[in-house]
């Protein structure tokens, strides 16, 4: 407890700092978010980074990256993604409060890394117009930039243009490039094991590979694909074997909504109702 009172200014000046982001950043001169209502970004504050890098170094940078429409990536994929990245996309404005507090938490009481409390939708934010620097001024363009993004995007909007602008690996944006560079085909035609591995390498597609995973990758791995099956998205003789022909049709299958949320056992998520059909 006494850890809890020596970083007590600390939490109260982190309170005042987000209350400023809503109040001070409107004023400021911050990107102009609705551009990409409908339009496909030409390029991304991620991959001019990646040039850059490659360039203090002498090479030359080429980013692969091809538009997907949301409609025609698999909805196996988009769940798994959801699930790994940000359970509650559709349930919050930008900002997971609750996330954010318990990493405040696990960071105060236990000294874990702050890491994972980031929404899909500040993810979005950073690929689109932020270094990936670790600093308190670019934490706080993302808060605001994310929600900026939930206020003029529909959630559908923001889920497609983060499949197509996310890092999958070197020089490799967007889901569509992802199975050709990894699988050599088409991402319609992975299977559902690859479809969840390949959703399981976000946040760090440069240090995992979904064709040898490290251990902690295929316990990422595994808990997607009990999450899957558990609400009827792929049937399986057993729960270490996925086939092709198991996936079953997304609304095929009625799922108990089960949206009571437990840290304990995350897989027990009712996903049924995170992507509107």
């Amino acid at each position: 407890m006494s850890k809890f009172f020596k970083i007590l200014p600390d939490l109260f000046l982190t309170s005042v700092v987000l209350a400023l982001v809503v109040a001070v950043f409107p004023t400021l001169n911050m990107p102009d978010v609705t551009v990409y209502a409908k339009k496909r970004p030409s390029t991304t504050a991620m991959i001019e980074y990646r040039r850059q890098e490659a360039q203090k170094t002498g090479q030359s940078y080429r980013a692969k990256r091809r538009w997907r429409s949301l409609k025609s990536i698999p909805v196996i994929f988009q769940k798994a993604v959801i699930f790994n990245e940000d359970a509650n996309f559709y349930f919050h404005e930008g900002i997971d409060w609750e996330e954010l507090r318990f990493a405040l938490e696990n960071f105060i009481f236990k000294q874990k890394s702050m890491r994972g409390a980031s929404t899909l939708t500040q993810q979005l934010a950073k690929n689109l117009f932020l270094s990936p620097d670790r600093t308190m001024l670019r934490k706080l363009n993302e808060y605001w930039l994310a929600r900026e993004l939930e206020s003029v995007l529909s959630k559908k909007r923001i889920l497609e243009l983060y499949l197509n602008t996310s890092e999958w690996g070197p020089g490799i944006f967007g889901c569509d490039r992802a199975a050709r560079y990894w699988y050599k085909r088409d991402l319609s035609r992975l299977s559902a094991d690859e479809l969840i591995a390949l959703a399981s390498i976000l946040p760090a597609p440069l240090k995992w590979s979904p064709l040898n995973p490290s251990r902690r990758l295929r316990k990422k791995i595994v808990r997607s694909r009990k999450m899957l099956i558990r609400n009827g998205y792929i049937r399986a003789r057993s729960q270490s074997l996925i086939r092709k022909d198991d996936v079953i049709r997304d609304g095929t299958k009625k799922v108990p909504d089960q949206m009571r949320r437990s840290r304990a056992k995350i897989d027990s998520l009712g996903i049924e109702k995170l992507l509107p059909h």
